[in-house]
């Protein structure tokens, strides 16, 4: 019988363990993964697309071998997994907002808040926001509304740290401008 060289005792062994991070993956990240499309593309059903089409991507990635944290053997597998889906789903929404016109804020904003005052405010904020140019808004939800650390939220955006902070500085400069405009701050 010939040898497999290098191979595994059990060929399975990886991809158990690819399947065993996609499951963690799906109950740990696809509520933060989808408000993060959400925050991109505006719409939530193109954001619930999105993050679908990502973990779609990631169980292919797994069956074929491409997703190479699960055969790294890293203790750190779970934030691994968690980068490369998130950067996915960036790449998922960028795709779609290439293929459509983006829709008026005015049809996305949710009646979240019990007070007028409230509503008005968040709405301010979000057209703010919208009108911040993309790289610029990107980095805001990442670091300040969802409170991911510069080195995660620069890893996704695919920049340095420095990079970002330097892009974050700009954007909330810019986003305070815009408020100050609309005499909210």
């Amino acid at each position: 019988m010939a040898s497999l060289g290098n191979a595994p005792a059990n060929p399975w062994a990886g991809l158990s363990a690819g399947f065993d991070i996609l499951q963690w993956g799906w109950k740990q990240l696809h509520d933060p993964l989808v408000r993060y499309a959400y925050r991109l593309v505006h719409q939530w059903q193109e954001a619930e697309d999105a993050v679908m089409e990502s973990f779609l991507r990631a169980h292919q990635a797994i069956v074929k071998g491409g997703f190479r944290g699960v055969d790294q053997g890293s203790g750190n597998l779970e934030k691994a997994f968690r980068d490369w889906i998130y950067t996915v789903t960036r790449n998922n929404c960028i795709n779609h907002l290439r293929r459509y016109q983006p829709i008026s804020i005015e049809e996305t904003v949710e009646k979240t808040f019990s007070s007028e005052d409230s509503q008005i405010i968040s709405i301010v904020v979000r057209e703010s926001l919208s009108q911040l140019p993309s790289h610029y808004a990107e980095v805001v939800q990442l670091c300040d509304l969802e409170d991911r650390p510069a080195n995660e939220a620069a890893q996704i955006v695919g920049i340095s740290v420095p990079a970002l902070r330097g892009r974050l500085r700009l954007a909330r400069k810019q986003l305070r401008e815009l408020l100050r405009d609309q005499t909210i701050i």
